[in-house]
């Protein structure tokens, strides 16, 4: 949930995470989920680590301005369902990630589509309710589930999600941990980040797999 903006002194508008004691690993989180995309070719927003008033470090995500995003007041359910058509691939590709994490959280709301009169692409943001990586799935009631039930059979498309099941599964260890160590050490203790680079080694390939299969692949 989105709860504060920034501006940096260039005057751009970011979306800023940062650990509450309700979500302890939001900027973790984000930059983590954020790094995956970059990785595996998803659209996402410019993201970088900012520096809050009081001196902590957050995580950013830039304000895309041009981008389109849900609004139920200015949006039919038609116009909406025509964008993730046009941009199904980029859909699809965040199902998957959304069911590796778990993102219990995926609504319409946290979408963003970047149109032009050639292309559609669907832009993820907002992991930040996602779950590294235990349990797991996410509840078939959850948000994620609820709305992908409701727009599969529309915008189902195995070869984008089998390529990014492949993306995950060629995520290195070693790749894995450069993005933790990029991370602000104040976003989560180093037993926290051992923790999760040693399940990445034991039981990533293993969840791709689930993942495929849970998406019926």
């Amino acid at each position: 949930m989105l709860k504060v903006v920034g501006f940096d002194q260039q005057d751009r508008k970011y979306a800023v995470k940062f650990s509450t004691p309700e979500e302890p690993e939001a900027a973790l989180t984000e930059w983590i989920c954020y790094n995956l995309c970059e990785l595996l070719g998803i659209p996402h927003p410019d993201f970088d680590q900012v520096i809050r008033t009081n001196g902590d470090t957050a995580f950013g995500s830039r304000w895309d301005e041009s981008a389109l995003q849900f609004n139920a007041s200015e949006m039919t359910q038609s116009e909406v369902v025509a964008l993730f058509i046009k941009g199904k691939a980029d859909t699809n590709s965040i199902a998957a990630v959304d069911q590796f994490l778990p993102n219990p959280d995926r609504h319409l709301g946290n979408y963003l589509f970047r149109t032009n009169p050639r292309t559609t692409r669907v832009v993820a943001f907002d992991w930040s309710q996602s779950i590294l990586f235990d349990p797991w799935p996410a509840h078939s009631t959850s948000v994620t589930m609820t709305n992908w039930r409701g727009m599969r059979g529309l915008l189902k498309d195995r070869e984008s999600i089998r390529s990014t099941i492949d993306g995950l599964k060629a995520i290195s260890p070693q790749t894995f941990e450069t993005i933790l160590s990029a991370a602000h050490p104040t976003w989560c203790a180093p037993e926290r980040i051992k923790h999760l680079l040693n399940w990445w080694q034991e039981f990533s390939t293993i969840r791709a797999l689930d993942t495929a299969r849970a998406l019926g692949i």
